[in-house]
Protein backbone atom coordinates (compact mmCIF):
# COMPACT_ATOMS: atom_id res chain seq x y z
CA UNK A 1 0.00 0.00 0.00
CA UNK A 2 1.31 3.82 -0.76
CA UNK A 3 1.60 6.36 1.27
CA UNK A 4 -1.40 8.06 -0.85
CA UNK A 5 -3.68 4.87 -0.13
CA UNK A 6 -2.74 5.10 3.35
CA UNK A 7 -3.69 8.82 3.75
CA UNK A 8 -6.91 8.58 2.01
CA UNK A 9 -7.45 5.34 4.73
CA UNK A 10 -6.60 6.98 7.70
CA UNK A 11 -8.54 10.11 6.57
CA UNK A 12 -11.67 7.96 6.65
CA UNK A 13 -11.02 6.06 9.82
CA UNK A 14 -10.92 9.86 11.32
CA UNK A 15 -14.28 10.36 10.03
CA UNK A 16 -15.63 8.12 10.62
CA UNK A 17 -14.72 8.21 14.24
CA UNK A 18 -15.50 11.77 14.62
CA UNK A 19 -19.39 10.92 13.43
CA UNK A 20 -19.40 8.01 15.57
CA UNK A 21 -18.66 10.44 18.57
CA UNK A 22 -21.06 12.64 16.99
CA UNK A 23 -23.63 10.22 17.08
CA UNK A 24 -23.22 9.45 20.74
CA UNK A 25 -22.77 12.61 22.01
CA UNK A 26 -26.45 13.57 20.24
CA UNK A 27 -27.68 10.52 21.56
CA UNK A 28 -27.02 11.66 25.18
CA UNK A 29 -27.67 15.44 24.83
CA UNK A 30 -29.95 15.98 22.02
CA UNK A 31 -29.04 17.44 18.57
CA UNK A 32 -29.23 21.70 20.12
CA UNK A 33 -27.47 20.95 22.92
CA UNK A 34 -24.72 19.09 20.78
CA UNK A 35 -21.26 21.04 20.37
CA UNK A 36 -18.04 20.35 18.03
CA UNK A 37 -16.00 20.71 21.56
CA UNK A 38 -17.90 17.98 23.08
CA UNK A 39 -17.45 15.70 19.95
CA UNK A 40 -13.89 16.60 19.90
CA UNK A 41 -13.84 15.22 23.30
CA UNK A 42 -15.48 12.25 22.74
CA UNK A 43 -13.45 11.23 19.64
CA UNK A 44 -10.59 12.17 21.56
CA UNK A 45 -9.30 14.73 18.85
CA UNK A 46 -8.98 18.28 18.81
CA UNK A 47 -11.52 20.51 17.42
CA UNK A 48 -9.31 22.02 15.20
CA UNK A 49 -8.53 18.51 13.67
CA UNK A 50 -12.63 17.67 13.38
CA UNK A 51 -12.80 21.44 11.62
CA UNK A 52 -9.85 20.34 8.76
CA UNK A 53 -13.30 17.55 7.83
CA UNK A 54 -15.71 19.66 8.46
CA UNK A 55 -16.50 23.31 7.87
CA UNK A 56 -19.31 23.61 10.65
CA UNK A 57 -21.12 21.78 13.23
CA UNK A 58 -24.16 21.85 10.54
CA UNK A 59 -21.68 20.42 7.92
CA UNK A 60 -20.80 17.37 10.44
CA UNK A 61 -24.51 17.07 11.49
CA UNK A 62 -25.00 16.93 7.82
CA UNK A 63 -22.86 14.28 7.15
CA UNK A 64 -24.94 11.95 9.66
CA UNK A 65 -27.49 12.24 7.18
CA UNK A 66 -25.79 11.56 4.24
CA UNK A 67 -25.14 8.00 5.93
CA UNK A 68 -28.74 7.72 6.46
CA UNK A 69 -29.66 8.65 2.94
CA UNK A 70 -27.36 6.32 1.62
CA UNK A 71 -28.67 3.58 3.22
CA UNK A 72 -32.10 4.07 1.97
CA UNK A 73 -30.61 4.64 -1.44
CA UNK A 74 -29.19 0.93 -1.03
CA UNK A 75 -32.17 -0.43 0.24
CA UNK A 76 -34.28 1.30 -2.28
CA UNK A 77 -32.09 -0.69 -5.12
CA UNK A 78 -32.77 -3.58 -3.66
CA UNK A 79 -36.51 -3.23 -3.88
CA UNK A 80 -36.46 -2.16 -7.29
CA UNK A 81 -34.29 -5.34 -8.23
CA UNK A 82 -37.25 -7.25 -6.80
CA UNK A 83 -39.65 -6.43 -9.22
CA UNK A 84 -42.69 -6.76 -6.68
CA UNK A 85 -45.81 -7.84 -8.50
CA UNK A 86 -48.40 -6.37 -5.44
CA UNK A 87 -48.83 -3.17 -3.99
CA UNK A 88 -48.73 -4.40 -0.48
CA UNK A 89 -45.11 -6.13 -0.98
CA UNK A 90 -43.56 -2.89 -2.18
CA UNK A 91 -45.44 -0.48 0.19
CA UNK A 92 -43.98 -3.10 3.05
CA UNK A 93 -40.80 -3.34 1.78
CA UNK A 94 -40.87 0.59 1.34
CA UNK A 95 -41.79 1.25 5.53
CA UNK A 96 -39.08 -1.62 6.55
CA UNK A 97 -36.51 0.63 4.42
CA UNK A 98 -37.07 3.48 6.47
CA UNK A 99 -37.77 1.37 9.75
CA UNK A 100 -33.84 -0.01 9.37
CA UNK A 101 -32.91 3.20 8.16
CA UNK A 102 -34.50 4.66 11.50
CA UNK A 103 -33.00 1.61 13.73
CA UNK A 104 -29.42 1.85 12.23
CA UNK A 105 -28.99 6.26 11.42
CA UNK A 106 -31.71 7.45 13.76
CA UNK A 107 -29.63 10.52 14.50
CA UNK A 108 -28.97 11.03 10.73
CA UNK A 109 -33.09 10.91 10.61
CA UNK A 110 -33.36 13.53 13.40
CA UNK A 111 -30.90 15.88 11.97
CA UNK A 112 -32.88 15.16 8.61
CA UNK A 113 -36.48 16.36 10.21
CA UNK A 114 -34.75 19.35 11.83
CA UNK A 115 -33.21 20.77 8.83
CA UNK A 116 -36.62 20.38 6.91
CA UNK A 117 -38.74 22.08 9.42
CA UNK A 118 -36.46 24.97 10.20
CA UNK A 119 -35.26 25.11 6.32
CA UNK A 120 -31.43 25.62 7.48
CA UNK A 121 -30.00 24.09 4.60
CA UNK A 122 -27.90 27.30 3.32
CA UNK A 123 -25.93 27.17 6.39
CA UNK A 124 -23.98 23.72 5.22
CA UNK A 125 -21.37 23.54 2.12
CA UNK A 126 -22.45 23.96 -1.44
CA UNK A 127 -20.11 20.34 -1.57
CA UNK A 128 -22.65 18.88 1.71
CA UNK A 129 -25.58 20.62 -0.03
CA UNK A 130 -25.53 19.23 -3.47
CA UNK A 131 -25.05 15.61 -2.08
CA UNK A 132 -28.11 16.03 -0.03
CA UNK A 133 -29.91 17.64 -2.99
CA UNK A 134 -28.75 14.67 -5.41
CA UNK A 135 -29.68 11.98 -2.63
CA UNK A 136 -33.02 13.55 -1.83
CA UNK A 137 -33.76 13.53 -5.72
CA UNK A 138 -32.66 9.66 -6.25
CA UNK A 139 -34.61 8.58 -3.76
CA UNK A 140 -37.90 10.65 -4.80
CA UNK A 141 -37.53 9.59 -7.62
CA UNK A 142 -36.81 5.80 -6.83
CA UNK A 143 -40.13 5.53 -4.96
CA UNK A 144 -42.24 7.04 -7.45
CA UNK A 145 -41.05 4.46 -9.80
CA UNK A 146 -41.40 1.94 -7.48
CA UNK A 147 -45.09 2.98 -6.42
CA UNK A 148 -46.17 4.18 -9.96
CA UNK A 149 -46.34 0.66 -11.47
CA UNK A 150 -49.18 0.10 -9.25
CA UNK A 151 -51.01 3.30 -10.13
CA UNK A 152 -50.57 2.10 -13.85
CA UNK A 153 -51.80 -1.24 -13.25
CA UNK A 154 -55.16 0.31 -11.18
CA UNK A 155 -54.22 -1.78 -7.86
CA UNK A 156 -54.41 1.87 -6.40
CA UNK A 157 -56.30 5.23 -5.94
CA UNK A 158 -55.77 7.44 -8.95
CA UNK A 159 -53.16 9.70 -7.01
CA UNK A 160 -50.73 12.16 -8.37
CA UNK A 161 -47.46 9.89 -8.49
CA UNK A 162 -45.43 13.20 -7.54
CA UNK A 163 -46.97 13.02 -3.91
CA UNK A 164 -46.55 9.77 -3.18
CA UNK A 165 -42.60 9.59 -1.90
CA UNK A 166 -43.75 12.71 0.30
CA UNK A 167 -46.65 10.76 1.79
CA UNK A 168 -44.88 7.59 2.65
CA UNK A 169 -41.75 9.97 4.10
CA UNK A 170 -43.97 11.92 6.01
CA UNK A 171 -45.94 9.36 7.79
CA UNK A 172 -42.72 7.79 8.74
CA UNK A 173 -41.69 10.97 9.92
CA UNK A 174 -44.42 11.06 12.05
CA UNK A 175 -43.52 7.44 13.63
CA UNK A 176 -40.33 8.40 13.91
CA UNK A 177 -41.05 11.41 16.25
CA UNK A 178 -43.62 9.94 18.14
CA UNK A 179 -41.22 7.38 18.92
CA UNK A 180 -38.31 9.09 19.95
CA UNK A 181 -40.33 11.72 22.31
CA UNK A 182 -41.35 9.15 24.86
CA UNK A 183 -38.74 7.41 27.37
CA UNK A 184 -35.91 4.96 26.63
CA UNK A 185 -38.03 2.15 28.10
CA UNK A 186 -41.34 2.64 26.28
CA UNK A 187 -39.31 3.53 22.83
CA UNK A 188 -39.15 0.67 20.48
CA UNK A 189 -42.66 -0.27 21.81
CA UNK A 190 -44.33 2.85 20.79
CA UNK A 191 -41.84 2.84 17.38
CA UNK A 192 -43.12 -0.85 16.62
CA UNK A 193 -47.14 -0.28 17.18
CA UNK A 194 -47.19 3.40 15.69
CA UNK A 195 -45.60 1.60 12.95
CA UNK A 196 -47.76 -0.86 12.43
CA UNK A 197 -50.85 1.10 12.75
CA UNK A 198 -49.69 4.37 10.44
CA UNK A 199 -48.76 1.60 8.24
CA UNK A 200 -51.96 0.10 8.53
CA UNK A 201 -53.55 3.35 7.51
CA UNK A 202 -51.27 4.24 4.80
CA UNK A 203 -52.35 1.00 2.80
CA UNK A 204 -56.37 1.88 3.54
CA UNK A 205 -55.82 4.51 2.50
CA UNK A 206 -53.83 3.97 -1.04
CA UNK A 207 -55.23 0.59 -1.83
CA UNK A 208 -58.15 0.39 -3.92
CA UNK A 209 -59.27 -3.14 -2.78
CA UNK A 210 -56.99 -3.49 1.10
CA UNK A 211 -54.53 -6.72 1.36
CA UNK A 212 -53.18 -6.70 5.00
Amino acid sequence: MGIQDRKERERKQRIELILESARKVITKKGYSSTTVEEIAAEAEVSTATIYLYFKSKDDLFMALAVKCLEFVEEELDRIESKNHKTFTEDIDALWKAFTRAFQKYKEGLVVIHIFQQFGILTSISSEQREIINSLGRDIYNKIRRIMGKHIRSEEIIDIDGKAIPDLIWGMFAAVAQVSDCKTINSKNKVLETNSRNYLRVLKRGLAKKCRE
